[in-house]
């Protein structure tokens, strides 16, 4: 049996990311607690960049962009394919802070990277064939199938995904 591909994208990060922690630290709002915002996370001094939406980016607090849109993206498909468990998992990062510094390695270990591709293989289930999921973030895309116009819409909003099976393709935009 074929395998069954998918590609899937998000525009995200929309907030910085792939970066080190910031060496600035003006003082802590009026009305804000910043030890019980904190939680449970290792003490660090406040800064703005992590509020009130970069919280995201940084391993600490989020998820990235992977964590923040492929839950929504991704739900139609694992409910459709019944998918589990991966089987194996690839990914390949960004490894620049900005196109000025593109050939210098960063050691972050902060937040997440800029962009990324992640490959997962899932096996056969029941009736189906095995599946291979690409995920995209960053500004990175899947190719666009040369079976599509130039005019025909792929996604929404920068976020989508194209299912590639034996018999043709299907596209979703972000909540399937």
């Amino acid at each position: 049996r074929p395998e069954f591909a998918l590609q899937a994208w998000t525009n995200r990060p929309v907030w910085p990311q792939g970066m080190g922690r910031p060496a600035e630290t003006p003082p802590v709002p009026d009305t804000l607690d910043w030890d019980l915002w904190l939680g449970p996370a290792e003490y660090r001094p406040y800064n703005p960049i992590y509020l009130p939406f970069g919280w995201r980016a940084w391993w600490d607090f989020g998820c990235g962009a992977l964590g923040d849109m492929a839950c929504h993206i991704l739900d139609p498909v694992f409910s459709a394919l019944k998918l589990r468990y991966p089987t194996s998992v690839e990914a390949s990062i960004s490894m620049y802070v900005s196109p000025e510094e593109m050939w210098v390695k960063v050691d972050n270990k902060e937040t997440f990277p800029r962009a990324s591709i992640v490959n997962y293989k899932f096996p056969a289930r029941e009736d189906m064939p095995p599946v291979k999921l690409t995920w995209y973030d960053g500004g990175l895309m899947p190719p666009r199938p040369e079976d599509l116009g130039p005019d025909d819409e792929i996604g929404s909003r920068g976020n989508g995904v194209i299912f590639i099976g034996d018999r043709g393709k299907l596209t979703c935009n972000t909540y399937g």
